[in-house]
C-alpha cells in the first residue's frame, strides 16, 4: 500500500509540474512543508532496528527525501547552494519579522529545513544552536518554555530542549560555563522560577547522569558569581521563599559554615545584620536565615551556645534594644516575636542580677518626671513585675 501512496504523490508532483509548465507565467505553488515533524525524525539512532527499517525496507527513506526534495521552496534550494551561516539564512528568510506564533510560522519551518538539510547528522541541535545565535541562549529558553505551554508546539520545544543540553554535553560544556551561558549569573528575576533556572537543572540532571561520580556544588556556584551575601539575600527575598529550591540552598550554605564552625555574631555579620537599622532588624528576610544557622550551630556546638538577645545587645545595647522591642510588640507582624523577645531580655537581666532599681537608673535611664507617659515606663513595669514574680522574696518589687 505505501508503494501505491509514493507513486501517486511522485506522479501527482510530475503532474502538476507538467501543467504548469503549459501555463505562461504560473509559478509553481510551493506545498507548504512542515519542519514540526519532519525535522523531529530520530537522527541519534540511525543504527537502531526501527531507523535500519525505515532505511533499508525497499529504500523508503530514499523515497521520502526524494519527495521531500522536491517539495523544497526555491528560497530554500538556494540557501542549500550558497550554504551561509544559520544566523544568516535566518535573515535572508526574514524569520524576524514573526511576531507571533514562531514555531508554527512558515518562514520559521523553512528556516529549520534548511538547517536540518544543511546538517543532516545533528539536525537537532543544529536548529538549536542556530537558534541560540539569533536570540542568545537565555532568550532562546524564554522562547521554548513559552512554546511548551501551546499542545501545537510543546512537541517542538521539548525537542529542542532536549538538544540544546545534548550539544552542551556532548560539546563539553561545564556547569559553571552554561550557568554563566544563561546569564544567571545576571540578577535574573524571580531566578528559581526563570525558563533559564529550569534549563539549568535540566542540563545538571544530564551532566550528572554522564558524570556520577562528580559533585557539583550548586550553591558554590551562586556564591562564585554573586557572592554569599547577595546569594543568601536573593533565597531570602524570592518571590518563593519557602520552596524546596530556596530551602535547599539555604541549607547547603548553612552547612558551609557549620562546617568551618562559624561563630553566629560573624555570620550576623557576614549577612550584614549589623548594618540594618534596630527598627528594622526583625523584619530583615535575612534574619530567618542567621536564626536557622543559630539554632543548628547551638545543637552542633551547645558549650559555644549563642542566643538571639545576646547578640542584639551586643550590637544595640540594652537600652536601644529594649524601646524597639517595645514598640515592635504593637505591630501585628512583630509582636509575638518581640513579646518572646522581650522576654529573654528580661531574663537576661535576671541573669546577670540587674534589678529594677539598677534597670530604671543606668539601663532605661528614668527619673521621676520623665517616668509617665514614656515608652520606656511601660518596659519597667513589665520588668519590674518579672522581677517581683521571680524574686517573690524580695516582698513589694521597687517603686521609683
Amino acid at each position: 500500500m505505501r508503494v501505491h501512496y509514493i507513486a501517486l504523490a511522485i506522479a501527482t508532483l510530475v503532474a502538476s509540474a507538467d501543467a504548469t509548465s503549459m501555463g505562461a507565467k504560473t509559478e509553481i505553488a510551493t506545498p507548504e512543508f512542515s519542519v514540526n515533524q519532519r525535522y523531529l525524525r530520530s537522527h541519534k539512532t540511525a543504527t537502531t532496528n526501527g531507523d535500519d527499517e525505515e532505511r533499508g525496507l525497499f529504500g523508503w527513506q530514499l523515497l521520502d527525501d526524494a519527495i521531500e526534495n522536491m517539495m523544497l521552496s526555491s528560497k530554500i534550494k538556494e540557501l542549500l547552494k550558497k550554504r551561509p551561516t544559520a544566523d544568516k539564512a535566518y535573515e535572508a528568510l526574514n524569520v524576524k519579522s514573526v511576531n507571533t506564533n514562531l514555531f508554527e510560522s512558515q518562514q520559521w519551518n523553512d528556516w529549520a529545513t534548511y538547517v536540518r538539510k544543511a546538517n543532516p547528522k545533528d539536525p537537532d541541535e543544529s536548529i538549536a544552536a542556530g537558534m541560540s545565535v539569533v536570540y542568545g541562549v537565555d532568550r532562546f529558553s524564554d522562547m521554548l518554555a513559552a512554546a511548551s505551554k501551546d499542545t501545537k508546539t510543546v512537541e517542538i520545544a521539548t525537542k529542542l530542549e532536549n538538544a540544546q543540553v545534548n550539544r552542551w554535553i556532548v560539546g563539553g560544556w561545564g556547569p559553571e560555563n552554561i550557568f554563566k551561558t544563561l546569564n544567571l549569573d545576571k540578577n535574573v528575576d524571580d531566578i528559581f522560577n526563570s525558563p533559564q533556572y529550569a534549563t539549568w537543572t535540566r542540563y545538571l540532571k544530564a551532566y550528572t547522569t554522564k558524570h556520577p561520580t562528580e559533585k557539583v556544588d550548586e550553591a558554590q556556584i551562586f556564591i562564585s558569581a554573586y557572592g554569599e551575601f547577595k546569594f543568601v539575600k536573593l533565597l531570602s527575598s524570592a518571590d518563593d521563599a519557602v520552596s524546596p529550591v530556596t530551602q535547599k540552598f539555604k541549607e547547603e550554605v548553612i552547612q558551609k559554615w557549620l562546617e568551618l564552625t562559624t561563630p553566629p555574631n560573624d555570620v550576623f555579620k557576614q549577612l550584614k545584620l549589623d548594618k540594618v537599622g534596630i527598627d528594622d532588624i526583625l523584619s530583615s528576610p535575612l534574619l530567618s536565615t542567621w536564626v536557622q544557622y543559630m539554632n543548628q550551630f547551638n545543637e552542633k556546638i551547645p558549650r559555644k551556645k549563642t542566643t538571639m538577645i545576646g547578640i542584639f545587645t551586643m550590637h544595640y545595647g540594652d537600652e536601644a534594644l529594649a524601646k524597639m522591642l517595645e514598640a515592635a510588640k504593637k505591630v501585628p507582624e512583630t509582636k509575638q516575636l518581640a513579646k518572646n523577645l522581650q522576654t529573654a531580655q528580661f531574663n537576661q537581666w535576671m541573669a546577670d542580677e540587674k534589678t529594677p532599681k539598677a534597670v530604671l537608673e543606668s539601663v532605661l535611664k528614668l527619673d521621676d518626671q520623665s517616668f509617665t507617659n514614656n515608652a520606656a515606663g511601660d518596659i519597667w513595669r513589665a520588668y519590674n513585675k518579672a522581677y517581683a514574680k521571680n524574686f517573690p522574696e524580695t516582698g513589694f518589687a521597687f517603686q521609683p
